[in-house]
């Protein structure tokens, strides 16, 4: 199998962690645990034949220099943000965006939406930011809203993210 290298990044809070572990373990936890510095989850994916070593940046800003060790080894990038808190999508735009390598495969995942009413408007905002980052540069490969207590298009996040490392692992 391949190795590939997936950094998670988004504010504190997203469910950046509930998200990996739902989708290594299938477990969701419902107790919030803030992740301190950066933790690596490992998940063989037999249908590309990769395995995904997920890293789980805080999402408290840790200063560049540091956050860069983690985000320039990245083969694929996974930019989370949170539907009841439309904040988060700014902080996606303007801050998490800002300090990846363009280039590189980014999927865009809209959580929590288990927690909002209209899943279409949400979908929709989401669809904007896709825009918006491609605009900029950004490699957008595929985005989605999901949810990691319901386990929501998680699978699809799993195949995109597999299809999209092979892809830049096949270019190196």
């Amino acid at each position: 199998m391949k190795a590939a290298n997936v950094v998670v990044l988004g504010e504190s809070g997203v469910g950046k962690t509930a998200i990996i572990q739902r989708l290594v373990t299938n477990v969701f936890d419902t107790q919030y645990h803030s992740t301190l510095g950066v933790r690596v989850w490992r998940k063989d994916y037999t249908p590309c034949e990769i395995t995904f070593y997920f890293h789980d940046v805080q999402g408290v800003h840790m200063p560049d220099a540091l956050l860069k060790t983690y985000t320039g080894a990245a083969d694929a990038y996974i930019l989370v943000c949170d539907a009841p808190r439309r904040r988060t999508a700014s902080s996606t735009e303007f801050y998490w965006a800002e300090r990846i390598e363009p280039k590189k495969p980014v999927i865009l995942v809209e959580n929590k939406v288990d927690m909002v009413k209209n899943l279409v408007v949400h979908a929709k905002a989401l669809f904007r930011l896709e825009q918006k980052m491609r605009a900029k540069g950004i490699n957008v490969c595929y985005s989605t809203v999901t949810s990691a207590k319901t386990g929501f298009h998680l699978s699809k996040i799993l195949q995109k993210a597999g299809e999209a490392c092979l892809r830049t692992l096949s270019s190196q």
